[in-house]
């Protein structure tokens, strides 16, 4: 794309079947409805945060994205996949600081989450349910974890607990039962 586009348009790239890379421009403002749904070969997307303004169904039959970099805070996942089924690494950009009212749960196959260094809060119920998770990081600028944060992550192995937390609330890891 070229570096001053600032809109896709409703159904812009649907239906291109051997589209499998895109690369969003830092002037991207927004994306339409259906912009590149059903097409197939994609399975890597980075929406960049300059993104606000989100379609339904962006990547609607893009069945094999297995990764998506993005500030879930700006738009729902499933708005803009549909289906996340194939979802098995989100990548949150670095300027997010914490999420709230957002949660992984449908998310039921993701096992790897990159989470910043700008995080301070683990949000309540963020990545409850999921079940697939067997390691995160947690970064070291984190001082809370909320309520039923990791609730019945039942994979969770391995978590580490920065010193800088001071407060855990309740059920934070309740039904981890890998821990």
């Amino acid at each position: 794309f070229s570096p001053s586009i600032t809109k896709i348009g409703n159904k812009a790239f649907c239906e291109c079947f051997k589209l499998n890379q895109i690369s969003f421009p830092s002037s991207l403002i927004s994306i339409g409805s259906k912009a590149f749904a059903n097409c197939p070969l994609l399975t890597k997307v980075s929406i960049p945060p300059s993104v606000k303004s989100f379609g339904s169904e962006i990547f609607n039959k893009c069945n094999d994205i297995s990764e998506i970099e993005c500030d879930p805070s700006q738009t729902s996942i499933t708005t803009i996949l549909n289906d996340a089924s194939s979802l098995t690494k989100l990548v949150i950009y670095p300027t997010v600081e914490s999420l709230k009212n957002v949660n992984f749960s449908q998310f039921t196959n993701i096992k790897d989450i990159i989470i910043p260094a700008s995080f301070k809060i683990i949000g309540e119920s963020l990545f409850i349910n999921c079940t697939y998770l067997k390691q995160i990081s947690i970064p070291l600028s984190v001082t809370t974890i909320e309520k039923n944060a990791f609730k019945g992550c039942s994979s969770l192995e391995q978590i580490s607990i920065p010193s800088k937390v001071t407060t855990i609330e309740n059920n934070a890891f309740y039904g981890c039962s890998n821990l």
